[in-house]
């Protein structure tokens, strides 16, 4: 933790100096930093809206200077939290002011107030609002202390200061009575459904009385019978034998509910190394041609490596990831996000591939790698870009809250309630559906291909256009797009993108082309005063850039590097470069890279990230390079990065699921075959054995 607090308090009623109020603090960080022993940091907390000197003061002081420190205003305050951090010591710097209310502020302006209270109770509302202006028929009240909120400006009103925050009272959760517990378990939907079924099942019993003797309810639940069921007819039977497997099932999952109603939703264990990945039989998918990692001297990994090329991605969700971790933590940090958004990723905790320092493309004999990688260590000891990744991530979930509010609040049933609905029951309904398929002999084919034809033109293409609502993930859609309004074209595009149908075609008859969406693509978040100062760390400008706009590239998809707009981006890699340009006297200029499109090939790609034309290259490229060997126009990284594999969390159990989990695969064969076994010998030696 830190060690020193400096909070430094000025009074309204009390003129202090400046100059002697920045003296006094400079000798106080000066005195600290002295005694303190090894590394020293010290950050600056301006709880002031108006700058008025004193922060700019501190940072060029001529002893201050070559020390690291971070400035942070009541906006990054909410980003970040300092005490992650640890620095040596933090000044705060707030103004106190005397509090001034309605009664004393005529009082400091030399005069006196009346304040008079108003009954609205037995008044008309036209008559309240009247006695909140006027005293009289003429004179008016100076000031109404009520609030009124509204949009439109209205006259002789002011704004207030301190914003109302709005809030929803609602009543208490109740204790449940005992009757509640036991309806508790199963949503309202399913104990409906199953009057029906009850219902329904009488019903059948009471219009077909020569088919079925039983009552199938008696008999599915307790066995109660009028006739023995070897000697029932074979509708009964089947009816007989579906119940009976749908209230095993449904008493199994309710005395389950009632017994862990005090614990969480129960869900398979984790993967944790090599071993289980290789038992849950999860491949890590590996990019052909990808050469940021190598795997020659791993035979235990090599085993489990897939190999797919980077235009056949497909099936996300079944195969564990390799990337660096910061930025694997970054995605699954995102709500938003393709990993996030079907399936619970987690970090492979008791395996790890090692670090790996990166590489950084700079131009032919650039003077700027020394200063590059200088100032790219003291960010990396500061803390600064640890900070930077931290904001970044931070940012994003706040874009994912925003998106969430916009969206409205859903109506459907939350996964955490505790309640199991119609969805978590789906073996119970597919036993049934089996059970009547059976009956009818009907298996119908589930599709696999659709095709949609678009001639729509003069409208927007919305999701309620199309005939179906839901896709399965295994299901090809082919788009013939006939219609030579682009926009149409664009539409078609950002809707399976949002929907995340990745296994989609498209065929654009216009220019004869086809667009292939097999990635999803992350959209640029517009970020804003989110930005960090990181002070004057640099004293020692030993090169000047005059002015010089140092040109960067870099791929477009990576998420720590998100791009608000053309040439302007957020990320701890982009400002690392961008603070060091402005600080050198120069500037920064960001071009982004696409190389997902079709037509661009892989060394078209390469090139692209290398030249800005055919005769002059990038200053710098911020794609990341791992490679053993030593490359002309590269420079290594001063922080290395830690390569791990994202693979996927333990999927939810479902109602049946947490009946055939407790024993393993090879158990629940053993025990088949034990009952085929039996009853075979039953069967051929009936004989012997009655």
């Amino acid at each position: 933790m830190f060690n020193h607090i400096v909070v430094l308090l000025y009074y309204f009623s009390v003129i202090i100096s400046q100059d002697l109020a920045i003296e006094f603090t400079l000798k106080v960080i000066e005195s600290i930093a002295d005694n303190h022993g090894g590394h020293f940091t010290w950050w600056i907390y301006n709880l002031e809206e108006a700058e008025d000197g004193f922060v700019t003061a501190l940072l060029e002081a001529q002893h201050l200077r070559n020390i690291p420190h971070q400035v942070l205003s009541t906006t990054s305050m909410t980003v970040v939290d300092p005490l992650e951090h640890a620095p040596s010591l933090i000044v705060i710097r707030c103004v106190i002011v005397v509090r001034v209310t309605t009664g004393n502020i005529s009082k400091h302006l030399n005069g006196s107030a009346d304040i008079k209270i108003i009954d609205c109770s037995r008044i008309t509302k036209a008559e309240c609002f009247f006695r909140r202006k006027y005293q009289s028929n003429k004179k008016q009240h100076d000031i109404s202390l009520d609030p009124s909120y509204d949009t439109r400006m209205k006259y002789f009103f002011i704004d207030g200061v301190e914003p109302d925050r709005s809030a929803i009272m609602v009543p208490g959760g109740q204790r449940l009575t005992p009757l509640e517990v036991f309806i508790v378990p199963f949503h309202l939907h399913v104990w409906v459904l199953l009057t029906l079924l009850v219902v329904a099942c009488w019903a059948l019993v009471l219009y077909y009385a020569d088919t079925f003797i039983n009552d199938p309810i008696l008999a599915a639940l307790s066995g109660i019978e009028r006739r023995s069921f070897h000697l029932t007819g074979k509708p009964e039977k089947l009816l007989i034998l579906i119940l009976s497997i749908l209230f095993f099932i449904l008493l199994q999952a309710y005395e389950t509910k009632i017994i862990a109603m005090m614990t969480s939703y129960p869900y398979m264990s984790d993967p944790r190394n090599l071993d289980d990945l290789d038992r849950l039989g999860i491949k890590v998918r590996y990019i052909e041609g990808d050469s940021k990692f190598t795997f020659s001297n791993n035979a235990e990994l090599q085993s489990l490596i897939k190999t797919v090329t980077s235009r056949n991605v497909s099936e996300v969700f079944k195969y564990a990831v390799i990337g660096e971790e910061n930025m694997l933590k970054l995605l699954i940090s995102i709500p938003r996000y393709i990993y996030n958004r079907e399936g619970r990723f987690i970090i492979l905790e008791d395996y790890h591939l090692g670090l790996a320092i990166r590489q950084f493309y700079m131009a032919q004999r650039s003077l700027l790698a020394k200063e590059f990688k200088r100032t790219q260590r003291i960010f990396f000891e500061v803390g600064l870009s640890r900070f930077w990744m931290d904001q970044v991530m931070h940012i994003y979930r706040l874009r994912s809250q925003m998106e969430d509010f916009k969206a409205g609040v859903s109506l459907e049933r939350s996964e955490d309630d505790g309640t199991l609905g119609i969805d978590e029951m789906a073996p119970a309904w597919y036993v049934i559906l089996i059970g009547w398929l059976f009956n009818l002999d009907a298996f119908p084919d589930k599709p696999s291909l659709i095709v949609i034809r678009c001639r729509v033109c003069d409208r927007r293409l919305t999701w309620e256009h199309l005939t179906f609502h839901r896709v399965p993930t295994e299901t090809k859609i082919f788009i013939v797009h006939q219609c030579p309004n682009r926009n149409l074209l664009t539409d078609l595009l950002e809707l399976f993108d949002e929907l995340g149908l990745i296994n989609t075609v498209l065929l654009d008859l216009n220019t004869n082309t086809m667009h292939y969406l097999l990635v999803y693509y992350w959209r640029a978040v517009e970020i804003r005063n989110m930005r960090v100062s990181p002070g004057a760390l640099f004293v020692d400008q030993t090169r000047d850039l005059n002015g010089y706009r140092v040109t960067v590239s870099c791929y477009w998809q990576r998420p720590e590097v998100t791009f608000i707009e053309r040439h302007n981006v957020q990320g701890r890699d982009a400002q690392w470069i961008e603070s060091s340009a402005e600080f050198l006297n120069g500037s920064m200029i960001f071009v982004d890279i696409d190389c997902d499109r079709s037509s661009v090939s892989s060394e078209e790609c390469e090139f692209r990230r290398k030249f800005i034309s055919r005769n002059r290259r990038f200053d710098m490229n911020l794609d990341l390079t791992h490679d053993d060997q030593m490359k002309p126009f590269f420079i290594d990284s001063v922080e290395p990065d830690r390569e791990v594999i994202m693979v996927p969390r333990g999927a939810k159990l479902n109602a049946l699921e947490l009946f055939i989990a407790p024993f393993h695969v090879y158990v629940w064969l053993t025990l088949a075959l034990m009952i085929v076994g039996c009853w075979l010998v039953v069967h051929y030696y009936s004989d012997f054995i009655v």
